[in-house]
């Protein structure tokens, strides 16, 4: 794990509270509430760990069980949710999933702003499941 890895972990622990996040883990027990799936999370710099942060953060879940992973360990993860922040310009906004949703990712707000309301719209899907 190089230094740029271990300064992600390090923020997302502090700022968010978080006990466990998965970058490269051959084996993961737990079962979580929800999990945040980020693509290419080790790679995030610090504008974009703020702007995750903002965006985990705005649910408001209160004390419930979360874990945050690369989206490379999610098959891994056991868990009843899934947000997964995805490096796309386009995400699939239809409600087919109860379970699981598609969220522009920071690195993605960060080139298209205007893609901003979607993923607000789409982080909204995830208030109804606390």
């Amino acid at each position: 794990m190089d230094q740029s890895e271990k300064d992600v972990i390090q923020y997302l622990k502090e700022t968010l509270g978080l006990k466990t996040i998965h970058l490269n883990s051959d084996e993961i027990s737990d079962h979580y509430f929800a999990v945040f799936s980020i693509e290419m999370l080790s790679t995030y710099a610090p504008s974009e760990i703020e702007l995750l942060e903002k965006m985990i953060s705005s649910l408001q879940w209160g004390n419930v069980k979360c874990t945050v992973c690369d989206s490379t360990q999610l098959p891994r993860v056991k868990s009843q949710y899934v947000v997964s922040f995805v490096n796309s310009f386009t995400v699939d906004t239809k409600d087919t999933s109860k379970t699981h949703i598609y969220v522009p990712s920071p690195r993605v707000l960060g080139l298209k702003p205007e893609l901003k309301k979607v993923a607000w719209d789409q982080l909204k899907k995830a208030l109804l499941w606390s």
